[in-house]
């Protein structure tokens, strides 16, 4: 959560920042209290849905698969009532969700056989041999896996990625006394990054789609941003405790 918030808080610095540098225009004065009641009123069934996702699964009442589908059915559900989901849009949300799923089951399961073969030819316990002389140092150790965390998550799709990296991360952290919390929140958070980072960057090509604007143009104007989520990065790097301050409070 904390480090979410910073990562956050950091953006929006930036946005305010780069707003102010290119002379963005305020957009009237701040909104009144009515017209924050009603845009609140209007945002309840989205904010609903992810306090299923969280709420069901913290509380013991459904696993995560069945938070997905029951998440996925109350949209479905209040798109249905609010007029905005018909039908044929309904068969195409299906249809694509199954091609998505089939795609990423189909990585996993190479990245799968991957990681055995990795396992098998014992790289590893070779990559912990590799980083050996720096096992007293966790700050060094957490610095090159993110390193090759974020050049891979430059080139590969981040669920392989992640399947790939994270079995050979895991025993070189365990040496060099990592909390595995922060060690998952390093590698997270390096993947995220790249994914706004070029030449992949596909959460980029998602923001040029829907903001229609040229995927040049955006790649250009997104390295203070890619610098902003790196600064924020070597701070959680840096500070253990800004990742394990709250999980270590609720026990």
């Amino acid at each position: 959560m904390i480090p979410g918030l910073l990562l956050g808080v950091a953006f929006m610095g930036m946005n305010a920042w780069y707003a102010w540098r290119v002379g963005m225009e305020k957009r009237g004065g701040l909104p009144s209290a009515r017209e924050l009641l009603v845009t609140a009123v209007g945002a309840l069934p989205a904010l609903v849905a992810p306090f299923i996702i969280v709420a069901g699964i913290v509380l013991g009442f459904v696993t995560p698969t069945e938070s997905g589908a029951l998440t996925a059915l109350y949209v479905a559900l209040c798109g249905a009532a609010l007029g905005n989901l018909r039908l044929a849009d309904l068969w195409k949300a299906i249809v694509d969700t199954t091609r998505l799923t089939s795609a990423i089951f189909l990585i996993m399961a190479a990245s799968a056989t991957i990681s055995w073969l990795l396992s098998y030819a014992q790289v590893p316990n070779q990559f912990v041999e590799l980083l050996a002389p720096y096992i007293e140092q966790p700050v060094v150790i957490l610095l090159m896996l993110s390193l090759i965390t974020f050049v891979t998550g430059m080139f590969m799709e981040e669920v392989s990625a992640l399947m790939l990296l994270t079995p050979i991360f895991s025993p070189v952290a365990m040496m060099a006394g990592i909390d595995p919390v922060h060690l998952g929140i390093i590698i997270t958070l390096n993947i995220t990054i790249a994914l706004i980072t070029p030449p992949m960057g596909a959460c980029v090509f998602v923001a040029a789609a829907v903001s229609r604007l040229e995927i040049v143009s955006l790649f250009r104007t997104i390295w203070p941003f890619v610098l902003t989520a790196v600064l924020v990065l070597l701070l959680l790097i840096l500070f253990p405790g800004l990742t394990l301050w709250l999980p270590t409070l609720l026990g």
